[in-house]
């Protein structure tokens, strides 16, 4: 996963002249556990579902006695106030379906919100999450939704598999499959030309207000 990267554990020779173990300075009597707080935590979801269970479950086998060691720590260097006075100045956000969307939330009554929908029937999910709420706080919600020549999974798998051909049967195949190709292994490359109404829409609307 982008940002981080794998952690490698080795003893060095505190006598060795070539490359000299630093002086230890601290101490525990517990095990340490490694992990890792970029990729998606920061997310509620996420941070449950990627640190703390995790977290928990592996120190269980030692009685919850251990030492947590964080790597990867994300920094969040802008402040919600900065934030929230800039996404307040535009008139369009943009944005492929994902918790990137919620800024909506700091846009001011009457801008647009495109969501770009990826491939494989995602439009219930995408207009629950995101569609429904932007269109109730006076936002104008515009969507589009690609198709599988815009997406890299046609190149990954090919036109014949499942996932392509047949995206409602990997809908019936459970959540896991959804998640893992759909929102996991999928990018987007946006046809311009196809996706020129959805922004002349945008437009109309902003010179209408």
């Amino acid at each position: 996963m982008s940002g981080i990267s794998e952690v490698t554990v080795t003893q060095l020779d505190s006598t060795s002249a070539a490359s000299p173990a630093p002086a230890c300075t601290v101490t525990h009597r517990v095990p340490a556990i490694v992990f890792a707080l970029g990729g998606l935590t920061g997310n509620y979801f996420h941070d449950f579902s990627d640190a703390l269970v995790p977290l928990f479950v592996a120190s269980r086998r030692y009685g919850g006695e251990v030492q947590l060691l964080a790597i990867a720590d994300p920094r969040f260097d802008v402040r919600v106030e900065e934030l929230a006075r800039s996404v307040n100045s535009f008139d369009v956000l943009l944005g492929v379906h994902g918790a990137g969307l919620t800024n909506a939330v700091f846009m001011p009554t009457g801008a647009v919100v495109i969501q770009v929908v990826p491939y494989g029937n995602l439009e219930h999910m995408a207009k629950v999450d995101f569609g429904d709420p932007v269109a109730d706080m006076g936002l104008r919600y515009l969507e589009y939704s690609i198709t599988a020549e815009e997406s890299t999974l046609l190149e990954m798998l090919g036109p014949d598999h499942p996932v392509i051909k047949d995206p409602e049967s990997v809908h019936r195949s459970g959540w896991d499959k959804v998640a893992e190709y759909y929102l996991g292994k999928q990018d987007v490359r946006v046809d311009v030309e196809r996706f020129a109404p959805t922004l002349a829409l945008a437009i109309e609307h902003l010179r209408q207000k």
